[in-house]
């Protein structure tokens, strides 16, 4: 009983003089960096809000269904075709132009003039795609649901393959198109 009550006496102590103090010196500096790191973050993200508030949002967009959205590509495929049957389509220079993304092709192939600004309604009828135009590492998404409105000036004339780059199922890696600029 001796022995209890040395330990309820001993647990009954105050504690060590010193245990609301201040921080050690080395754990101070580290609460300091991370204080004014975490601040420089939040101001920037906050800068960031206000200086470009659009970021990464297509200026262009508009709700569609994919159905709606594949009979505008058919009919513009129709109007445009350079030759019956082969997919390929010259817009007016200066126009707009449609591309859209299914498993596994984007369909049609457009055939732009070099210099002439185009507007391409991209979209998708499936599943979200990813466009990456070649080797010029332009990257637009391709979402079912949303047609989105992107300004493209080809400046050298060649044939620019079009990959996906969101992977949409077995046969992904095989996704491909052209654009062929004149």
């Amino acid at each position: 009983m001796a022995a209890n009550l040395e330990a309820l006496q001993t647990a009954m102590h105050p504690p060590e003089a010193g245990w609301d103090g201040r921080l050690p010196k080395a754990k101070r500096n580290w609460w300091i960096v991370f204080w004014v790191y975490s601040l420089g973050i939040a101001l920037f993200s906050a800068a960031w809000f206000w200086i470009a508030p659009n970021h990464e949002i297509p200026q262009l967009n508009q709700p569609i269904s994919p159905e709606a959205f594949h009979a505008e590509v058919v009919e513009f495929a129709k109007k445009y075709e350079t030759a019956p049957g082969s997919g390929i389509v010259a817009p007016p220079p200066g126009g707009e132009a449609f591309l859209e993304g299914g498993m596994w092709n984007w369909y049609p192939t457009l055939k732009l003039k070099a210099g002439q600004t185009y507007t391409i309604w991209l979209s998708s009828k499936d599943v979200t795609h990813s466009l990456i135009i070649g080797e010029q590492h332009l990257v637009f998404d391709a979402i079912p649901g949303h047609k989105y409105g992107i300004r493209l000036t080809p400046d050298k004339p060649g044939t620019y393959l079009i990959y996906c780059a969101e992977f949409c199922g077995l046969g992904h890696q095989n996704m491909g198109g052209r654009i062929i600029v004149e």
